[in-house]
């Protein structure tokens, strides 16, 4: 045992280790080591980063976007005492965190943004002033009922513009929760773009509509609606087969439907859903359309798009007509290949749009099981694939490498001026992980969307969320994983070189 030991003990001090051991156990070392590197990407998913989790210090990307409301005052009213909402004693939620962002921004523009705390049992404020909360209550238009005012509200007011916001819970409002976690915790937390949002929008005299067509099993894209609300839109739900489209609607969106839309019947005089929303169009509105590639053909909804010069591209095999959905072996960041990086596309829209998403964001957008689009006429690509692209459908490869379109705009005119149709034959543009990772800019090209395509009036660009989620997949493409991996592979075979010339030449003396 006390040889053992002292062979030990001198190959831990390096002596009577040849060049060839040598060699041999740093070529192990780094074997070992990209084994470890390797399971933890499969593991996690190619990369992983870990952004700042406390930082709650607002940008003043705010500067620019208030310029134009000099002389304006607006009031940030929460609905507790201000003992309450102390973020450094400890007892934190959602409101707590809400409040400490708004004392940034009452510290960043005193002259414009002041603070003020009603106790919602007592009804007065922390000059014990009483306040008549029941003007600042929303009334449901189906029932006729008000909204209940909580805790947990926060009101936006301005007594120069004579009008309010309520947030009646910051929680849905400026957290998004991490939908995996069986905990109520948050993966991302954008208050600084909320009470800029909110600001702008008691200070605006007009404020867009925005309508969610409904009972056709549309995803309640609620992430979506969030991004909606924060550039300045109300957000209502239509249900075509009882009403027309309201002449105040700015945008019609159809999220993810799994039914298609009904069709007039013949000789009938009853108007059928595709009917009011083709007269919408026609009369020149403004449609986004995000659909499920995997779900059954729609025929009567496609038919409506394909007028404007967008439809899917289909592979027919067996007498089926399967859509043909993208891989992209060069810029996907999964390893199957189907979520990928489409870039947007030069084109009159696509540039602004690109130019816009340039200013403020450095990431990619990215989207996941892309079909793609056929377009005509005077459609316009939007997204288009890598040259590394190709199709598949039914299980079968369909087409060759080539560059594919994943979205398209396509123009609409009537009495009411000019609006766009706007194609993502995804459903994964705004999902939840697309809208609130710091390593995508699917964000900030909705945004671009809203303000280059449809005309909003204002969006918050610049407010960056804090992300909390420290999982966050960053935009690492299968070719660069390539890369990396074969710089890795060749550390071992440069070591085995120069240990090889080592032994080598110490042969040779």
């Amino acid at each position: 045992m006390s040889k053992i030991k002292a062979k030990l003990a001198a190959l831990a001090r390096g002596e009577k280790l040849t060049g060839s051991a040598v060699t041999a156990l740093v070529i192990g070392l780094v074997i070992a080591f990209n084994a470890v590197i390797y399971a933890l990407t499969v593991a996690y998913g190619l990369y992983l980063y870990s952004p700042e989790t406390d930082n709650l210090e607002i940008s003043g990307s705010t500067d620019y976007l208030f310029e134009k409301y000099e002389g304006e005052r607006v009031k940030i009213i929460f609905c507790r005492e201000k003992s309450e909402l102390d973020y450094a004693s400890g007892t934190v939620d959602e409101v707590t965190v809400f409040h400490e962002t708004a004392l940034q921004f009452a510290e960043r523009y005193p002259d414009f943004i002041e603070l003020e705390y009603v106790n919602t049992f007592t009804k007065r404020n922390s000059k014990n002033e009483l306040v008549d909360l029941t003007k600042y209550q929303d009334v449901d238009v189906t029932t006729g009922e008000s909204y209940p005012i909580y805790p947990t509200s926060v009101i936006f007011d301005s007594e120069t513009a004579n009008q309010h916001r309520t947030l009646y819970s910051v929680a849905s409002a400026a957290f998004t929760y991490d939908l995996n976690s069986s905990s109520r915790s948050y993966s991302s937390y954008n208050g600084e773009e909320v009470i800029a949002a909110m600001v702008s929008w008691v200070l605006e005299p007009e404020h867009k509509t925005a309508y969610f067509t409904t009972y056709h099993g549309e995803t309640s894209d609620v992430f979506f609606a969030n991004v909606l609300s924060c550039a300045g839109y109300l957000v209502e739900t239509i249900d075509l087969s009882k009403d027309e489209i309201p002449e105040n609607a700015d945008l019609v969106i159809i999220s993810n439907p799994i039914k298609d839309f009904e069709k007039s019947v013949e000789g009938s005089k009853v108007r059928a859903e595709i009917d009011r929303l083709s007269t919408y169009l026609e009369r020149g509105g403004s449609l986004y359309v995000s659909l499920d590639p995997y779900v059954e053909k729609l025929p009567v909804l496609e038919e409506l798009i394909s007028e404007y010069g967008i439809a899917f591209s289909e592979t027919e095999i067996d007498g089926k007509l399967y859509r043909n959905i993208v891989r992209d072996s060069d810029n996907a960041i999964t390893t199957d290949n189907f979520t990928l990086i489409a870039d947007i596309a030069d084109g009159n829209y696509g540039k602004a749009l690109a130019d816009k998403v340039d200013e403020y964001s450095d990431g990619k957008v990215i989207v996941r099981e892309c079909a793609a689009l056929n377009i005509s006429g005077g459609a316009e690509a939007i997204f288009k694939t890598s040259s590394s692209s190709a199709t598949y459908a039914g299980g079968e490869r369909t087409d060759k490498s080539g560059s594919y379109c994943v979205g398209a705009i396509a123009k609409t005119s009537g009495q009411y001026g000019e609006g766009n149709i706007f194609v993502i034959p995804s459903i994964y543009l705004t999902a939840n992980d697309a809208l609130t990772t710091s390593g995508y800019a699917n964000r900030d090209f909705v945004y671009a969307m809203f303000d280059q395509v449809y005309g909003a009036d204002f969006v918050p660009y610049g407010c960056a969320p804090v992300y909390i989620d420290t999982g966050a997949l960053e935009n690492l493409t299968m070719k660069t994983a390539r890369i990396y991996t074969v710089l890795l592979l060749s550390i071992p075979v440069v070591i085995a070189a120069v240990g090889a010339v080592i032994v080598i030449r110490r042969k040779n003396r």
